[in-house]
């Protein structure tokens, strides 16, 4: 099964089109779909604020799922 992280901006957007939503999307990673996601939130309009932080340690994973209110894995 190949999983694929490119519909992400998709879900965020649909989820901040909800009235008085303010949506901040933090974004863990730097694979091979980077290119894609980002391309994606470049065409978005939904106001959503997207934060790229890029490979991180695995000792601050858990820190950003404990400070998640939604998680995509």
């Amino acid at each position: 099964v190949r999983r694929s992280a490119s519909y992400v901006p998709q879900v965020v957007d649909g989820a901040a089109s909800r009235p008085g939503a303010r949506v901040i999307c933090v974004l863990v990673g730097d694979g091979p779909e980077l290119p894609d996601i980002e391309a994606r939130v470049a065409e978005s309009r939904s106001g959503v604020r997207y934060v790229f932080l890029g490979s991180v340690p695995n000792r601050r994973i858990q820190d950003l799922y404990l400070a998640a209110d939604i998680l995509i894995h």
